[in-house]
């Protein structure tokens, strides 16, 4: 049983979405220490990945899906904007986004899979300094990466060294892949169950929707099929089985303008408005303002 409002998480999360998608362009994009931060379209993703849950709570699979492609869409153009020179954090689209990496594989596009897999082996071993999360994250994204460009070779080179102990359901992944490569369905069918246990586990005390969707088991089986190229035999919980074998969706409408590169002209004039932004206003303005929303 749900222990929280299902439709009400659904409204709040869909005006929420909505809301970020229309600030994407104005507030969304901005530079900080010569940096091009792209806090617009990461809240947009975050946005998707929580819809995707309720939605497949809900039993909405094809738009459980539907978000999960776009949020991809848009991990897309983030890799794109990266690879072609532009400063992104490395903690944006380097080593620690391997979470979004392997969330697109319950899409099952295998040309967006493996466009998306070039660019994540190019950016998978590029680390910020400044952000904890990405040094622990190589044991992952490494053989991760090699896995969907088609290297087998080098993905079991990455899985040889030595691993982080980490928490057993991100552990599992690891020995997911290990299985992966060695073409092993009962070790991977096992990793799977143990990966399960742990989860609800990690859970079982939280209000999250993450309590009852359970997307690094779907991806896991589904990065399973894109290496192997054959169908996985999926009998888990109902929730997992739906979105592993649900092929038919519709990714939602996203703004054309989001996936625009900017041009250095346009990134000088995003560190313009930003800094204007920063900029303490007068009391005369603040008044005028004030006036302004009084009429």
């Amino acid at each position: 049983m749900i222990d929280f409002n299902l439709e009400g998480r659904l409204d709040t999360m869909e005006r929420c979405l909505r809301k970020d998608l229309r600030l994407i362009r104005s507030s969304g994009v901005y530079l900080d220490n010569k940096y091009f931060f792209c806090s617009g379209q990461l809240d947009v993703i975050s946005d998707f990945e929580i819809l995707s849950c309720y939605y497949a709570m809900d039993n909405r699979y094809c738009e459980s899906l539907g978000c999960i492609y776009a949020s991809s869409l848009i991990m897309k153009w983030l890799l794109e904007t990266y690879c072609q020179g532009t400063k992104i954090y490395p903690n944006t689209v380097g080593a620690g986004c391997w979470e979004k990496i392997l969330l697109m594989l319950i899409t099952k596009d295998k040309e967006l899979i493996k466009s998306v897999g070039t660019l994540f082996a190019q950016t998978a071993f590029d680390v910020d300094p400044k952000y904890h999360t990405t040094k622990g994250a190589y044991y992952i994204s490494q053989p991760l990466s090699m896995l969907l460009v088609g290297d087998i070779d080098s993905a079991k080179k990455c899985l040889s060294l030595k691993r982080l102990k980490g928490d057993a359901m991100f552990r599992a992944i690891c020995n997911a892949m290990d299985a992966i490569v060695a073409y092993d369905k009962e070790a991977l069918d096992e990793v799977i169950r143990k990966q399960i246990r742990a989860w609800k586990q990690y859970f079982s005390n939280l209000k999250s929707p993450q309590k009852y969707v359970n997307h690094f088991a779907a991806s896991l089986i589904c990065l399973a099929e894109y290496v192997w190229e054959e169908k996985v035999k999926s009998d888990y919980d109902e929730t997992i089985n739906q979105l592993v074998c649900q092929t038919e969706y519709t990714s939602y409408p996203l703004p054309p303008d989001l996936f625009k590169i900017p041009t250095p002209s346009e990134l000088e004039l995003f560190k313009k408005e930003a800094e204007q932004k920063k900029k303490p206003k007068s009391f005369l303005t603040r008044f005028l303002q004030w006036l302004k929303i009084k009429k």
